[in-house]
């Protein structure tokens, strides 16, 4: 199997899929190679499920759109103007365009406008109900386009969420919420941190086996 290997100081190997099919393997400095790669060989099935997912998911695009963990289907309007509206009907999506100003492309940055503006809507509500659930309150909430990691909290309490998550289901965008703003008391992956998940969510870990198992599948294009 090919793969790109990334050496880092951390503790646990990653394994991860790029959104070209490229096998990434992120490890601790020192790993052997042979040990990498008999972790790979381990989890070929779930490396050969992955990409599989992917090219569905890419082979998708164009017929219908993703959100929140559902797909619907995509209808396009003609309309006189330079701008793209998107509309969601809750049943489907409406794009309206002027079909002889505007290309793929152009659909494409504006689903990811979007995407980033009803991602922050779902995100001013549910910070602020987990906030009051936990008494843990973020001093800043951003949304990014990253590519390896689903959120992030810093030393000053900030956190930082990917934008792919507007493709996710609730539960699974609540479950990575979670995880961030246990990080403010916690700032590693200590028992004492999932404990902290568990006790606001006790069913974490179905949320984090979706993510290890479907999250490649989260494509913006």
């Amino acid at each position: 199997m090919e793969y790109k290997l990334i050496r880092k100081k951390r503790k646990t190997l990653a394994i991860r899929i790029s959104e070209v099919g490229e096998v990434i393997v992120y490890a601790p400095l020192r790993t052997s190679v042979k040990s990498i790669e008999n972790i790979l060989e381990k989890k070929s099935h779930w490396v050969n499920d992955a990409r599989l997912k992917m090219q569905e998911a890419q082979n998708r695009y164009g017929e219908d759109i993703p959100f929140l963990g559902k797909r619907y289907g995509r209808n396009i309007v003609e309309k006189k103007g330079k701008k793209i509206d998107i509309e969601f009907t809750g049943a489907q999506f409406n794009v309206y365009l002027n079909k002889e100003g505007h290309a793929e492309a152009d659909i494409k940055k504006a689903l990811h406008l979007w995407y980033r503006e009803e991602l922050s809507k779902i995100l001013d509500e549910r910070v602020w109900h987990f906030s009051v659930r936990t008494g843990l309150k973020p001093n800043k909430v951003t949304i990014r386009s990253q590519k390896t990691i689903w959120g992030s909290c810093t030393q000053d309490n900030n956190l930082s969420i990917n934008l792919k998550l507007a493709l996710a289901p609730p539960e699974v965008i609540d479950y990575i919420l979670v995880h961030e703003l246990c990080h403010i008391t916690h700032k590693n992956h200590s028992r004492e941190f999932w404990r902290a998940v568990e006790s606001v969510m006790p069913d974490y870990r179905e949320k984090k086996d979706w993510l290890r198992h479907n999250g490649c599948s989260l494509i913006l294009f």
